[in-house]
C-alpha cells in the first residue's frame, strides 16, 4: 500500500475499552476516524473509503467468533491495514491451533498432546506421567483448565471427550459468582444489579451459541513450582511485562488479578523469546504467558492477541524495545496498537 499522510480510519464499535480509546487517540493525533458497524450488510462497500480498520473482536461475542476473521480478511484483501490481521488472530481462543503454530515456529512451548481418537489417547495414557493438565481448546482466564492426578481421572475425561463432550463456556452458577465478587467493592446497589443482569444475559447468549467441545482430547505437561506466571505483551517493536501470582490455593495464575509490575523481577529471556516469536510469526500484537520447567527454562503456556483493556499495560512502568533496552513511561495498549499500525502504513 502506498503511504497515506492522512489515513482515514474505521473503528468497529465493539469492546468499549478499545474502541473508545482508539477514537480518543485518533482525536489527539488529529486523525480522521469514524465508527462503523462490521455487521452492516454493506460493510465492504463502506470500508472502500478507508485505509485502516480496527476491530477488537472477542470470543465472548458469538457473531464475532463466527465472522470476524472473514470480514477482516476481506478488508485486508482490499488493501486496508487491519487490526488484527489473520496472522495475529486466526488462532485466537483455539489452544490446538496455538500448539501447532508454536511447534512449527520452534518456540519453547510446554509439551502438549492432542488426540483425535479415543484409542490413541488411551494408549498414550498407559505410560503417561501425572499430574497433567487437561484443557479445552476454547476459554480464557483459566476456564476449562483442570489438573488431572490419576489415569482413572484422565480416562473419564477421554470417555466424555469422545462421548457427550463438554460445554466450552462456564456454567451460569460459576459466572454469577464471578460477577458478584467483581462488583462487591463497587458502590450503588441498583448499578450493581444492572451490570450483573447485562453480564449474565450476555453469558447465557454465549452458551446458547457455543458448540460442544468433543472429538478431541488435549493434555499438557504440568509445570510444578510455579507460584506465578509471567505475561509478556509484544506490540510492534515494544514489549511490556509483569508477573501474575496464582489464585489462592490454586496452580493457575490467569484471571487472578494479582499483578506484580516490578521491572527487576522480569526474566529478560522471556522478553527475548516473545520478540523472536512475534517477528517470526508476523504478529501485530501478542500476549505470551510463560512458566518455568523443572530446570528453570522459560516455556510458553498460551498466547492471545487480545486481553482485557489497556489499563493493565498502562500500569507497567515502561517497556523494552527489540534490543532489550528499557524505556520508562506509561502507554495504553490501544495507543501502541494504533501507532504500530500507522507506522506500517509507511512501509
Amino acid at each position: 500500500m502506498n503511504e497515506h499522510p492522512n489515513p482515514k480510519i474505521a473503528i468497529h464499535k465493539g469492546d468499549p475499552h478499545y474502541h473508545a480509546r482508539w477514537m480518543e487517540r485518533c482525536t489527539e493525533l488529529g486523525l480522521e476516524a469514524e465508527y462503523v458497524n462490521a455487521f452492516d450488510d454493506n460493510i465492504i462497500q463502506t470500508l472502500k473509503s478507508f485505509n485502516v480498520f480496527l476491530w477488537r473482536w472477542s470470543f465472548r461475542e458469538p457473531m464475532e467468533v463466527m465472522e470476524a476473521r472473514s470480514i477482516l480478511a476481506a478488508a485486508e484483501s482490499m488493501g486496508l491495514k487491519v487490526f488484527p490481521n489473520l496472522s495475529t488472530c486466526y488462532h485466537y481462543d483455539d489452544k490446538i491451533a496455538q500448539k501447532y503454530l508454536l511447534e512449527a515456529s520452534g518456540a519453547p512451548f510446554i509439551p502438549t498432546r492432542v488426540f483425535y481418537k479415543s484409542s490413541d489417547a488411551r494408549k498414550w495414557l498407559e505410560k503417561a506421567d501425572f499430574p497433567m493438565i487437561f484443557k479445552l481448546k476454547a476459554g480464557a482466564s483459566s476456564t476449562n483448565v483442570k489438573m488431572v492426578h490419576t489415569a482413572k481421572e484422565a480416562l473419564t475425561l477421554v470417555d466424555r471427550a469422545f462421548g457427550q463432550g463438554f460445554s466450552s463456556r462456564e456454567k451460569l452458577s460459576y459466572e454469577s459468582s464471578k460477577k458478584f465478587k467483581k462488583l462487591a467493592g463497587e458502590a450503588g446497589f441498583f448499578s450493581k444489579l444492572k451490570k450483573i443482569k447485562r453480564g449474565l444475559k450476555k453469558h447465557i447468549r454465549l452458551r446458547q451459541h457455543s458448540t460442544r467441545e468433543k472429538g478431541y482430547i488435549y493434555f499438557q505437561d504440568f509445570m510444578p513450582d510455579n507460584n506465578y506466571d509471567t505475561r509478556i505483551v509484544v506490540i510492534g517493536e515494544r514489549a511490556w511485562a509483569f508477573r501474575r501470582h496464582n489464585r489462592e490455593n490454586d496452580f493457575r495464575a490467569s484471571g487472578s488479578g494479582n499483578i506484580d509490575y516490578t521491572v527487576k523481577k522480569v526474566d529478560l529471556n522471556m522478553v527475548k523469546i516473545a520478540f523472536e516469536v512475534s517477528q517470526k510469526c508476523s504478529f501485530q500484537c501478542m500476549a505470551y504467558d510463560f512458566l518455568y520447567d523443572k530446570s528453570r527454562n522459560p516455556l510458553i503456556n498460551e498466547i492471545s492477541y487480545t486481553f482485557v483493556g489497556g489499563e493493565v499495560i498502562h500500569g507497567c512502568p515502561g517497556y523494552w524495545d527489540s534490543d532489550l533496552n528499557f524505556h520508562e513511561g506509561n502507554i495504553y495498549a490501544e495507543d501502541a496498537i494504533l501507532e504500530s499500525l500507522l507506522s506500517s502504513l509507511k512501509q
